[in-house]
């Protein structure tokens, strides 16, 4: 099938498989993008199928009564499809319901449903700082800063599980779209007011495109390929200095040899001198190339070095 299905619901910072009898799945981090452990993906072979699930979904979602509305929903659901392009590149779609805003006042909510109230608004407002952040010029996608473009504000996508989720909805690789429903109500003035409000932030982003991905870095070169390189490098060393040393001897002792045998047999002679200068060659070619093999896997090394430090202080 080229169409899959999965829905999360996101309450009290946690994240729950709506497929799955509202199983707690985890989020973790992965290439810089947040990735759900364990989510159920379902596969729709029919439009009956597709309404079934989503359905579904949202019976599981979490709900209950307030003083403002008798079936509130009590947490954020983001409903996913997952679809195969004509190219073979897959295609996400992402439709996400966020909980409306509460004011205590309003709804009356104590104990259990008070402490879901604050969970909601806690979660809203971390999304409206990163739609400020990101209409203030700050951008989702990481790219080189340069006079054209400046340093990249922070954008704090990491707050809370939402805005964790949401973040590839926010990158230069896809299209959003805001809807914002307000009540015509002038008892809900206050609540509409604040929603256009945060709708105009989001209206004001602009999302740049994504750079193209790096491309794939080559593997560290292992410990044991350092060792043999360098053994390799002091073995070609010693050759080209006991080469050098014989050389020397064979010219001093043609030198002392007298001037007759140079003079009975000078093609010999010129022979010999041409092959050892020959084998010196040859080794000092193959002292060279090592040399440059070992200094690239020493580069290699220093920058794997340098990667594994950063990867220590991101995560400390």
């Amino acid at each position: 099938s080229r169409l899959r299905f999965s829905a999360l619901e996101v309450l009290a910072d946690r994240v729950h498989d709506l497929l799955a009898k509202r199983r707690e799945v985890q989020v973790f981090d992965k290439d810089g993008a947040s990735v759900v452990a364990g989510a159920t993906t379902a596969t729709i072979d029919s439009a009956e199928d597709l309404l079934w699930l989503f359905a579904f979904a949202s019976e599981q979602r979490a709900s209950a009564a307030t003083g403002m509305n008798e079936a509130s929903s009590r947490s954020h659901a983001i409903f996913t499809f997952h679809v195969l392009g004509d190219d073979g590149n897959p295609i996400r779609i992402e439709l996400v319901d966020l909980a409306g805003s509460e004011r205590a006042k309003k709804t009356g909510n104590v104990g259990q449903r008070f402490h879901e109230s604050v969970g909601i608004n806690g979660d809203l407002l971390s999304l409206g700082n990163v739609l400020r952040s990101l209409a203030k010029g700050g951008r989702s996608t990481v790219a080189a800063p340069s006079p054209q473009r400046p340093a990249a504000a922070h954008i704090p996508f990491r707050a809370c599980k939402l805005t964790r989720l949401l973040r590839p909805c926010f990158s230069g690789a896809c299209e959003t779209v805001f809807l914002a429903c307000v009540s015509p109500t002038s008892s809900n003035a206050d609540e509409s007011l604040r929603t256009l409000q945060y709708a105009a932030l989001a209206a004001e982003i602009k999302i740049e495109p994504a750079p193209p991905p790096p491309p794939p870095t080559p593997p560290p070169p292992e410990p044991e390929e350092v060792d043999a390189s360098m053994a390799e490098l002091d073995r070609l060393e010693r050759e080209a200095a006991a080469m050098r040393a014989g050389g020397r001897r064979f010219q001093r002792s043609h030198t002392h040899d007298g001037g007759r045998r140079a003079a009975s047999n000078p093609n010999r002679r010129a022979a010999t001198s041409d092959l050892d200068n020959s084998l010196v060659q040859q080794l000092d070619n193959a002292l060279r190339q090592a040399n440059a093999e070992n200094e690239a896997l020493r580069a290699a090394l220093r920058e794997r070095d340098v990667e594994l430090a950063e990867e220590r202080r991101r995560s400390g």
